[in-house]
């Protein structure tokens, strides 16, 4: 088992102002690149499950959910012609879309399992070590912390005799 770390995974588009950031994030710890193409059918159909996907866990981390990790991680976005500025070997996908796997700058995989919301988010999961702790129940758009309802035992009394 791996010591807790801050609890933290980045979520980068990379571009040129972010491509140090990027760079950083890849050689240090865990990262997927989701290499994505404006003009492809596939990645037309991924870019929101992946933008969900970014949104859902900057927005735990905001709302107070303790994420524990056992590896730093960090999720970057990167569209043709950017892939470019990342400094790794073999940066350049084969096809569009591709998900890359690279652990400390070195390639380790690529995702082939499937593009829905449940497979990324297991991905994320495996990869990160990520374990969700904390927070509260929602309940009719409110939170409110769960509670154990407890019955109470009534018995009836019956007399019988004279009095």
């Amino acid at each position: 088992m791996g010591l807790e770390k801050k609890s933290e995974i980045k979520t980068i588009i990379l571009n040129k102002r972010s491509k140090k950031k990027a760079n950083k994030a890849v050689q240090n710890g865990v990262a997927i690149v989701a290499y994505m193409a404006p003009w492809c059918h596939h990645c037309k159909e991924l870019k929101p499950t992946w933008d969900g996907l970014m949104k859902k866990l900057s927005k735990l981390q905001k709302n107070g959910r303790k994420l524990k990790l056992q590896e730093s991680g960090s999720l970057i976005t990167s569209m043709e012609g950017n892939e470019n500025f990342l400094n790794v070997d073999e940066n350049k996908p084969d096809g569009w879309p591709t998900i890359r796997i690279f652990r400390n700058g070195i390639k380790q995989e690529d995702y082939a399992g499937g593009r829905d919301m449940e497979s990324l988010t297991n991905l994320i999961n495996n990869e990160f070590g990520l374990v969700m702790s904390g927070g509260r129940k929602k309940i009719r758009g409110k939170t409110r912390r769960k509670r154990k309802r407890r019955r109470r035992k009534t018995r009836k009394k019956w007399f019988f005799g004279l009095f």
